[in-house]
């Protein structure tokens, strides 16, 4: 399995990156507004860390969670409107304690996850009640950038996952040719 190297993190900031996907249009999609708390599993330099702090701003709440340290203190740098907590990750547990977020979110990070059922029981456990999940993954097509085509997970799996980890009203929505997104509930 391929793991996104962290000296890259440009390529995760780019220009070309926020012409396919729109950070705001997406976290407004989901849901996200001002006061909420939002968790960011695989946060990475900020690519929808920083917009949702935008969003929620100082009466809302941010957690960073991210395996690489270079990816937590770029994001430190940014000019983050909310009280931002940055959690380094060393395993499938979540170092937080039961229902800290309203919003949790993890985009192009489940193809990396090896311990898909517990890393999604892990979030469920950090969701608050009546909170949501929103996962963004890569399409099975090849699309020239993105994981091999081997290491993507289809929208049947995250759908799966969620379900099994106890999340329910699971909507799919295809974001752009290359991007889907699933959402749940708590």
């Amino acid at each position: 399995m391929h793991i996104f190297n962290p000296k890259d993190f440009q390529k995760l900031l780019s220009p070309e990156r926020h012409s396919i996907i729109n950070p705001v249009t997406t976290l407004t999609q989901i849901g996200l507004k001002e006061g909420d708390t939002f968790l960011d599993f695989g946060c990475g330099p900020g690519f929808f860390t920083v917009p949702a702090s935008n969003i929620v701003k100082s009466s809302g709440k941010i957690f960073a969670l991210d395996i690489f340290d270079e990816m937590l203190q770029e994001l430190a740098k940014s000019e983050l409107k909310a009280p931002t907590e940055f959690v380094k990750l060393f395993d499938s547990t979540i170092p937080l304690v039961d229902e800290v977020a309203n919003i949790v979110f993890m985009a192009f990070v489940l193809h990396e996850v090896i311990d898909k059922e517990k890393v999604l029981s892990e979030l469920y456990r950090v969701t608050m009640p009546k909170g949501k999940i929103a996962v963004i993954e890569w399409n099975e097509i090849h699309a020239g950038k993105g994981p091999d085509l081997g290491e993507r997970v289809s929208s049947k799996e995250a759908i799966k996952v969620l379900e099994n980890a106890g999340f329910k009203d699971i909507i799919y929505k295809e974001i752009n040719p290359y991007h889907y997104l699933v959402v749940g509930s708590k």
